[in-house]
């Protein structure tokens, strides 16, 4: 079992081979929060479960800060990082810069948020968690989905032996 924290661990998984784009794939195609495929994930080397009732709680308990702060950061950033018009590309990529890493810093908050949510709870898996979140954003996987959350558990296992 990992004894890593949740915000180091989240890190550590997102960099390895294959999960930022399955993260993202997710997060584009099925509007999924990042932060919560990586918190089942998390909970799942725990040997935690969280239920997609429990899923459901966290989802609407962090909403606001995901659609308030989260979300409009990424927005500027993505537009961005193609320049406004009338807006020489290299002249605003400074500011792209600093919103990255407002960005960086308010998911970082929501991962502390959402380790302290932990204790307590039953007996889990990574793929049962991950079913959690897909039955919260009533998602019925499809062959893009399973793929990208294939890889997700694969990682997360890996991780979690130090592999």
């Amino acid at each position: 079992m990992s004894t890593q924290g949740f915000p180091d661990f989240a890190e550590a998984l997102y960099a390895r081979p294959g999960v930022a784009s399955a993260c993202l794939d997710m997060q584009d195609r099925r509007s999924f929060d990042v932060a919560l495929l990586l918190y089942a994930c998390w909970l799942g080397v725990r040997s935690r479960s969280i239920s997609a009732e429990q899923m459901a709680q966290l989802v609407s308990a962090t909403q606001s800060w995901r659609f308030e702060v989260v979300r409009p950061l990424r927005r500027l950033r993505r537009r961005l990082k193609i320049g406004p018009e009338g807006m020489p590309r290299q002249r605003s990529d400074g500011v792209r810069k600093l919103v990255k890493a407002a960005e960086l810093e308010a998911e970082r908050a929501l991962l502390a948020v959402l380790e302290t949510s932990v204790e307590g709870w039953p007996k889990g898996s990574v793929a049962g968690n991950l079913a959690s979140c897909l039955a919260v954003a009533n998602i019925i996987a499809n062959d893009e989905d399973r793929a990208s959350l294939t890889i997700l558990e694969r990682e997360a296992a890996g991780l979690a032996s130090g592999k």
